[in-house]
């Protein structure tokens, strides 16, 4: 089973698109729509949402990729084989992406801004390093960490080192069209 993972706002929708180009099926209900943050969707489950406690819709996902934000990771079952690709972003990039998305944020003044951004930073760092931890120390998983910046700047050989971690084709045409998952036009957040 294939993972993409990764903090919101990290890249991993686009990763997402990147894994079906290559011909691996996703699974998602599409209960979240398109938007202005996400023109292409999210690629989502909602089960997802509901990991902690319940996991049985995993083994619905076998041969098939899940998109599991990483506070979640370490709530997969044991016992399946994971290929996780963790999507990794600059942490100030993920805090304005996801102001921007929320419209903001409520805090009143910068001081208060500040303070709110160093308890997600502080939250943010943490799921990470549990993620991280997780796919090192679970003997069913392998892992690759991909930057965001990377797979924008360099697409063709991204999708060249995603489609050998998951046994897909490196033929050019594949790898052409995992590539083309990638839109510049909308990294608008740096």
């Amino acid at each position: 089973m294939t993972v993409v993972s990764g903090l919101p706002r990290s890249g991993t929708s686009m990763m997402m698109q990147m894994i079906a180009a290559s011909g691996v099926p996703i699974l998602t209900d599409d209960a979240r729509a398109p938007d202005r943050s996400n023109p292409r969707g999210y690629f989502e489950h909602e089960a997802v949402k509901r990991l902690a406690r319940e996991s049985g819709f995993v083994s619905s996902a076998s041969g098939m990729a899940l998109k599991v934000v990483s506070p979640l990771l370490p709530r997969l079952p044991s016992g399946p084989h994971y290929r996780i690709v963790l999507m990794k972003r600059d942490l100030d990039e993920v805090l304005r992406s996801q102001a921007r998305m929320m419209g903001g944020t409520a805090a009143n003044s910068p001081a208060e801004r500040k303070g709110e951004d160093g308890i997600l930073r502080a939250a943010f760092t943490k799921s990470v390093a549990q993620a991280r931890a997780w796919i090192e120390n679970d003997p069913n998983t392998l892992g690759l960490e991909i930057e965001h910046g990377e797979a924008l700047c360099e697409p063709l050989q991204v999708a060249r080192r995603v489609a050998e971690f998951l046994g897909r084709s490196s033929e050019t045409d594949a790898l052409a069209g995992m590539a083309a998952a990638v839109d510049t036009s909308l990294y608008r957040t740096r």
